[in-house]
């Protein structure tokens, strides 16, 4: 042939047979034979089903050599031309003269091809001869897209926003996004007609200008057009302060939100009650507990935020319901029991109680045990429930009466002779019932009963209860005493050594217990001897024995015309009753109860000596007063100077001293001199001597 083939055939097998894909370094194919494959250096591949890739195969296709009529062609074109929407190709061949050139077309015999659209283009040069030349690849880049014109978002601090970014030509681009300030956290390049560049957590942009530079690239041949700005302006979101989560007790105000800021607007709502506001920190009462949400808004941005706060209610407690327990009580009753029904929302119980009435268990409960003293008074018992935010409504009065203990006083006419009667008294109680009780199960309900025919079988102890409006008193008791009735006249007779004793000395009682007869006596015994004007020292009987603790002497037996005495020794204190009272008693009949009680009265003095005076005649002190001196007749008194000569001396002193001499060189009223003087005072009762000074001051 004129010309030779230029290009070569390979042909690929394999042992495993089907389904394998085949390739010489380029895409796989299902037919291994690969035709017109150029000259040069190829790596065989071949590819299983599950994409397993055999070892590579070399394969050779060397050069076909040309006649010298095949002419061999250089492509000359820019490296790049991205400034115009179309190329220029020219087309050189070293065989010079008589050659038409194609770039995958007609065959022309120019050699420039010019205002070739982008593209990869096959171009070729057949000689005259119509030897057509091994094709070469020439490429046309695609014109990137117009330059975009500068793109402005406002936004939200906080606030997703998309950016789209379209390309003038239909082929494929890349982005380039270069942040200027800030910065785009996971900003991405795309390709094909547009990209979408999505926040998705814009809080890293700080409050401002944000500018971006944009870059869009072609993708064959890498031109870059004229970058374009980004400008992402960020304002600030309110601050929304709804304040911090709470609780308040029932009926409570509190105020939520912060100061307002000038320039924004507030909006509050709340769940679950329909509350509103427009204020940037409102007072609010909720009744329940309540979420209350702040949408708060920049007016000149519109950028808005939002805050909630939960108030949180503790109810006051309930009101008290209605109390049970007795309304009737006793004086004393102890372990009364009262109760209420539980109060909702309390935590403890607050009682009040009458007089006299005291929680003995369950304080600060609904249940509580109480006592009532004996001095407690008729009232009402309340109760109201408490918790940490106040007191809850009071119950209604629960009114409790108490009855006073009504008081058993027995009496009897007790002793008696056999064969008389026996009269039990009893004081007399408004509206009150009696039990008697005695000897050999005797009862009877009558206030006064009378035991007719008195005999030792109803001598004994009887007892008397009384109970008024239910409650009943302390058993008061009364000892019967029937006795043979002899007659025995017993008598008494009280003395004292000193019927004006000096206060703090001693003074002597004497008592003669007598029986005068006609019959021996008895259980003879003197009671109620000292009484508390006086302390008691000592004492002396002629028989029996006398008791100072119970101020009882106890005799026994007394003969007919048989006398016997006590004498006692006590100190006279400065407060008290002076007046000692004996009383006689014994088994037998005493018909002449006169002479059966006696008594002795002192009236105690007190000693008083005082360390000067000032006898100068003005009328005030002037004369020497020992106070009580004149309950001592028998005394002595004289006066020392400092030489040891006596200046005054007196028996029988009467507070007549007046600061004269009346004894030594100077006789006959003369004064004494201003000065301390000694003393000697004898009351000339046997006490010890007394002794001391005086200051005389004229």
């Amino acid at each position: 042939p004129t010309c030779l083939v230029s290009t070569g055939t390979i042909t690929v097998t394999s042992p495993l047979g089907a389904d394998l894909t085949y390739s010489i370094g380029g895409a796989y194919q299902s037919n291994p034979v690969f035709s017109e494959v150029l000259p040069g250096t190829y790596n065989v591949t071949a590819m299983s089903a599950d994409s397993c890739i055999s070892p590579g195969v070399i394969a050779t296709i060397n050069p076909q050599p040309l006649t010298p009529e095949a002419p061999i062609i250089t492509i000359i074109q820019p490296s790049c031309l991205c400034q115009v929407s179309t190329g220029t190709i020219t087309v050189t061949s070293p065989l010079g003269e008589g050659l038409t050139y194609s770039i995958g077309g007609a065959y022309q015999s120019n050699p420039v091809f010019s205002l070739v659209l982008p593209g990869t283009y096959t171009v070729t040069a057949m000689s005259a001869d119509s030897c057509i030349s091994p094709g070469v690849i020439a490429i046309i880049n695609p014109q990137p897209p117009t330059s975009t014109v500068a793109i402005s978002v406002v936004i939200c601090s906080e606030t997703n926003f998309n950016i789209n970014l379209t390309a003038s030509l239909e082929s494929s681009f890349t982005w380039e996004i270069g942040a200027i300030t800030g910065g785009i956290t996971g900003a991405s390049a795309g390709s094909g007609y547009f990209i979408n560049q999505i926040l998705t957590n814009p809080g890293n942009l700080e409050e401002g200008t944000v500018e971006y530079i944009v870059t869009p690239t072609s993708v064959i041949g890498s031109c870059a057009d004229t970058a374009f700005m980004i400008t992402v302006i960020v304002n600030p979101i309110p601050a929304a302060i709804a304040g911090e989560d709470r609780t308040i007790c029932e009926n409570t105000a509190t105020q939520i939100g912060a100061a307002a800021v000038i320039g924004n607007t507030y909006s509050w709502s709340s769940v679950p009650v329909g509350f509103t506001s427009g204020e940037a920190n409102p007072t609010v009462t909720p009744l329940v507990t309540t979420t209350y949400t702040l949408v708060e808004t920049i007016t000149s941005t519109g950028c808005t935020n939002s805050n909630s706060v939960t108030v949180t209610v503790n109810p006051l407690p309930a009101a008290a319901g209605i109390i049970t327990g007795p309304a009737q009580l006793c004086q004393g009753q102890t372990g009364v029991i009262y109760s209420v029904p539980l109060i909702a929302n309390a935590t403890s119980y607050i009682w009040t109680l009458p007089a006299g009435a005291v929680i003995t268990e369950g304080v600060n409960t609904n249940s509580i045990t109480v006592d009532f003293n004996v001095n407690a008074e008729s009232g009402a018992i309340t109760v109201q429930g408490s918790n940490s935010c106040g007191t809850g409504i009071v119950s209604p009065d629960f009114v409790v009466t108490i009855n006073p203990i009504p008081i058993a006083v027995a009496n009897s006419n007790s002793p008696v002779c056999e064969g008389s009667s026996i009269n039990l008294i009893a004081q007399t109680v408004q509206g009150g019932t009696y039990l008697w009780e005695g000897p050999n199960g005797y009862t009877s309900m009558a206030q006064n009963p009378v035991i007719l025919n008195a005999s030792p079988v109803e001598a004994g102890i009887y007892t008397l209860t009384v109970t008024n409006n239910g409650c009943s008193s302390v058993p008061s008791s009364v000892t019967i005493v029937v006795r043979d009735c002899a007659i025995a006249d017993l008598s008494v007779l009280t003395t004292v050594d000193n019927a004006n004793p000096i206060v703090g000395h001693t003074v002597v009682f004497t008592i003669e217990a007598s029986n005068n007869g006609p019959n021996d006596a008895t259980g003879v015994f003197i009671s109620n001897i000292l009484n508390m004007g006086y302390t008691y020292v000592s004492s002396t009987t002629t028989t029996g024995t006398f008791d100072p603790a119970t101020n009882t002497w106890t005799i026994g037996a007394l003969s007919n015309g048989e006398s016997e005495i006590l004498t006692i020794t006590a100190t006279v204190n400065s407060t008290g009753n002076y007046v000692d009272i004996a009383t006689i008693s014994g088994n037998e009949t005493d018909e002449n109860m006169t002479n059966n009680v006696s008594s002795a009265l002192t009236i105690p003095t007190e000693l008083f000596i005082p360390e000067g005076f000032s006898p100068n005649g003005d009328g005030i002190n002037d004369l020497f007063v020992i106070r009580g001196i004149l309950n001592y007749p028998d005394n002595t008194f004289t006066v020392f100077n400092r030489w040891g000569n006596i200046v005054f001396e007196a028996s029988h002193y009467q507070n007549t001293w007046d600061g004269k001499s009346t004894r030594g060189t100077k006789v006959g009223g003369d004064d004494l001199p201003t000065g301390t003087y000694f003393y000697l005072l004898d009351l000339g009762d046997g006490s010890k001597v007394k002794k001391g000074t005086i200051y005389l001051n004229r």
